[in-house]
């Protein structure tokens, strides 16, 4: 690796289509680590709901004792709780390589 690339507009306005890492703040320890270090990708943003948690995020390779968490492979979450999005997964696969090494 030559260079450590800067995030300045890692931070947005999450939107469909786009790449996320999330944190769910009342989650156990075991979840709370595969959210931080799985991609997830918002597949849907129901605005019009009541909803505190809008944003419908969808997830590859869920462990099995997690499925119960993610019927279709997708859970719902808030934008407090979207720690990271970008439109281009190789920004967040690099901050996720880059927590990795204490970089």
């Amino acid at each position: 690796m030559k260079h450590v690339k800067t995030f300045e507009d890692i931070n947005k306005k999450p939107k469909v289509g786009d790449y996320v890492l999330c944190n769910e703040f009342t989650a156990f320890d075991e979840f709370r680590i595969f959210l931080n270090n799985n991609i997830g990708k918002i597949v849907e943003i129901n605005s019009n709901s009541d909803d505190n948690c809008p944003f419908c995020i969808e997830f590859k390779n869920i462990p099995k004792v997690f499925t119960y968490k993610f019927p279709y492979n997708k859970r719902n979450f808030s934008e407090k709780e979207i720690v990271y999005c970008s439109d281009n997964i190789e920004e967040l696969e690099t901050f996720l390589s880059a927590k990795k090494y204490n970089l």
